[in-house]
């Protein structure tokens, strides 16, 4: 087990068919998140295959990850690694500005009304992208005023125990930025649904929007630039990430344990 955390705190090259990489050189680093969510995915995994997590194994693996964590802090102090781990947050004028060019791209008009509702999907329900790219119709419905979409298993709940209905809202006052008519946009323009087909979104679409954000981003990075945003460090997270900051930062806003389970 220590060995295979030994392995995956240094970086590599990307996997050519199914061929793994090699570390880079010179060497760096994994953040501690990216480290220790292994032993997340790992104790879920026991769980699964009804196995005992092995106290020495447990404890071996949480001395790893203390004297790592240490490790990290002092590689942040010396300029060594990033003080920051993961992808920028998106900022509320950055989504306006990529949902306004989504709507007003002449070409693809499909492609670009359908990233458009997953982006703002992302940013409402402050949810994963791969979250978002596994709604089914079944999961929306109305109550009173708001739209209802069904969340269940995430990654930090794969057993499905804090799943519920999330209310979303309607924005008259900048319709560009409104998930219910960016929702209707995609259901009148993308026509029936044959019976038997519930996903909201193609099967592999969360790869096509990834595809599809790298390559918007690069064509307007002066645009966003200007707006406080470095395209190298935006993905498909910031936008959780970006509304999660933003509610945080209003004063007298949500509590942090309101947006915790939300987020």
């Amino acid at each position: 087990i220590t060995d295979f955390f030994d392995h995956i705190q240094l970086k590599k090259k990307k996997t050519v068919n199914n061929v793994m990489g090699e570390y880079l050189s010179p060497l760096k680093y994994n953040s501690y998140s990216f480290v220790s969510g292994h032993r997340d995915a790992l104790h879920l995994e026991y769980t699964t295959q009804d196995v005992d997590w092995d106290p020495t194994t447990a404890r071996d693996i949480s001395e790893f990850l203390k004297a790592y964590k240490r490790n990290v802090s002092e590689k942040k102090a010396n300029g060594e690694m990033s003080s920051q781990e993961g992808k920028d947050p998106m900022n509320n004028e950055g989504l306006e500005y990529l949902a306004k060019e989504t709507l007003t791209c002449p070409t693809d008009m499909i492609l670009n009304i359908t990233a458009h509702l997953y982006l703002l999907l992302c940013w409402n329900l402050m949810a994963r992208s791969i979250t978002v790219s596994d709604l089914l119709i079944d999961h929306i419905s109305w109550s009173g005023d708001a739209l209802t979409i069904y969340v269940g298993k995430m990654k930090n709940d794969q057993e499905n125990t804090r799943g519920y209905w999330r209310h979303v809202y309607a924005n008259p006052l900048n319709p560009t930025i409104c998930p219910v008519l960016a929702l209707s946009l995609v259901i009148f323009s993308c026509g029936y649904r044959k019976e038997g087909t519930q996903r909201l979104f193609a099967s592999n679409f969360q790869d096509n929007f990834n595809k599809w954000l790298t390559k918007f981003l690069k064509a307007k990075a002066q645009e966003l630039l200007v707006l406080g945003l470095v395209v190298c460090l935006i993905g498909s997270h910031s936008f959780r990430k970006g509304v999660a900051t933003l509610i945080a930062s209003f004063p007298g806003g949500a509590d942090s344990i309101s947006i915790w389970l939300r987020a």
